[in-house]
């Protein structure tokens, strides 16, 4: 198995211009600081900039400091000249940071990030879904990707009327300028957020997202398992229920294995890699995992049977089981979630008001019709699912054969390979079903496969 180089954006114009000078040029310019570790630039056509070793590292060892005056965080927005009017406005959160990214572009070379912007992707650039123009993405037309990407558009589209047409565009049209904040500039930003971020545990519950310059060009890998570590300083901001606002003080990234010089340093983007979440959210096929997932809508009626049915589940405190009618499942490569089983293990059972108190377990096997009526309608919810997609598994995997170069793939090509993961992973669940023993829970479980079920070997 060939190790592909991932960058955090895949880039398919030819004529690209270097942007590693512009960074390394910045970099040195900062306080950030780098140990034993180097900037690369890849030669290929996604020219991706990420971090490789200059010597042997060792397990443990600190590869890169970076303060917080040059992370962007909650604390740089605050510290910022918009910081006051954005919270006067209730622009919080990821919002406020996205603002801020935008202002700090728009400042050019007086801003402190000015050479570390202008290293970044740009809308150009992007090869997210999100910025796919509409005849590319009906090529994800049944994948979840084109769903969660439209979702994500609408979302981001409503904020950006919020925060622009309501708030900024009116009360302060001096600072931002309808020409340079557009609706694509802030889906960049946001996009940017998701490329680039980190995630830290300000306090249970209180989560802080915040962007480390040079560190969020490490590239992915997903067996990577490198660590970062959070110096906190306390500081008595305002009285409040919850006490003192902690902010961030410095960024550390740590060595979690070791390396050859010139060998490159990875991180894994998020905890589970799914081949269709690396194009949905960083604009590349992930050739270094082999696992996708597919959304499964099992799409109940509304009825008084099926009300009867979820308060006996809450009733007998099986509220882990009751499934709403009009949401939907992630599946992945292991099969069906336990509670899509045993959901429909009640679903399938015929009972009326009566005889409602009498209903099994749904840990338990209910009866071979009963199961039956659980896999055949698991089949059908697959099958109506299969059927949305433009093509079959099988013509994926024909022209998904031809393709030799990871690291140059067309949009066309990218959508191919994600619709073939998630049908496999469809297939798979069926599949599943009909050669293994279904086990919910502990103790008492269904241990009959389907295919050997009374009276019904054909399926």
């Amino acid at each position: 198995h060939r190790v592909m180089w991932l960058s955090l954006a895949l880039l398919l114009s030819v004529a690209y211009a270097s942007r590693l000078p512009g960074l390394q040029s910045w970099l040195e310019s900062t306080t950030i600081q780098l140990n034993g570790v180097h900037l690369i630039e890849h030669t290929d056509s996604t020219k991706g900039i990420g971090l490789a070793a200059s010597r042997e590292i060792q397990h443990g060892e600190t590869l890169l400091v970076v303060p917080l005056d040059y992370v962007l965080c909650s604390a740089s927005v605050q510290a910022s000249s918009i910081g006051p009017l954005l919270e006067e406005l209730s622009i919080t959160g990821r919002s406020a940071l996205a603002v801020f990214i935008l202002h700090e572009r728009a400042k050019g070379a007086s801003s402190k990030w000015s050479g570390y912007l202008q290293a970044l992707p740009d809308e150009s650039s992007l090869n997210v879904p999100m910025f796919w123009s509409t005849e590319e993405l009906k090529e994800l037309h049944g994948s979840w990707v084109k769903d969660r990407t439209m979702a994500d558009m609408e979302g981001i589209t409503y904020d950006y009327q919020r925060v622009f047409t309501e708030n900024l565009f009116v009360y302060h049209p001096e600072i931002f300028s309808e020409d340079v904040y557009t609706l694509e500039s802030y889906l960049w930003a946001w996009c940017t957020i998701w490329n680039r971020v980190y995630n830290y545990e300000e306090r249970p519950g209180k989560w802080e997202s915040f962007i480390p310059p040079i560190a969020d060009f490490v590239n992915h890998h997903s067996d990577a398992q490198l660590e970062y570590k959070i110096q906190i300083s306390r500081v008595q901001k305002k009285e409040s229920s919850q006490g003192t606002s902690g902010f961030l003080r410095t960024f550390t990234l740590i060595s979690n294995s070791t390396y050859a010089k010139d060998e490159e340093i990875f991180r894994r983007y998020l905890p589970f890699t799914t081949t269709n979440d690396m194009l949905r959210l960083f604009g590349f096929y992930d050739t270094t995992s082999t696992t996708s997932k597919a959304y499964l809508d099992l799409q109940l009626p509304n009825n008084e049977a099926l009300a009867m049915k979820e308060e006996w589940l809450k009733k007998n405190d099986l509220s882990d089981y009751e499934y709403p009618y009009n949401d939907k499942y992630f599946i992945f490569d292991q099969g069906f979630p336990q509670e899509v089983v045993a959901w429909l293990r009640v679903y399938f059972e015929k009972v009326d008001g009566q005889t409602l108190s009498s209903l099994p377990n749904p840990n338990k096997l209910i009866s071979d019709e009963n199961e039956r009526s659980v896999f055949q309608g698991l089949k059908d919810i697959v099958q109506d699912h299969l059927n949305q997609y433009r093509t079959t598994l099988e013509q994926d995997e024909y022209k998904t054969k031809s393709i030799t170069d990871f690291t140059r793939l067309t949009r066309q090509q990218l959508a191919t390979l994600v619709r073939r993961d998630e049908k496999r992973t469809l297939v798979k669940s069926i599949d599943t079903l009909g050669t293994r023993k279904i086990v919910l829970g502990e103790g008492d479980a269904a241990d009959i496969p389907f295919k050997d079920l009374k009276g019904k070997d054909d399926l």
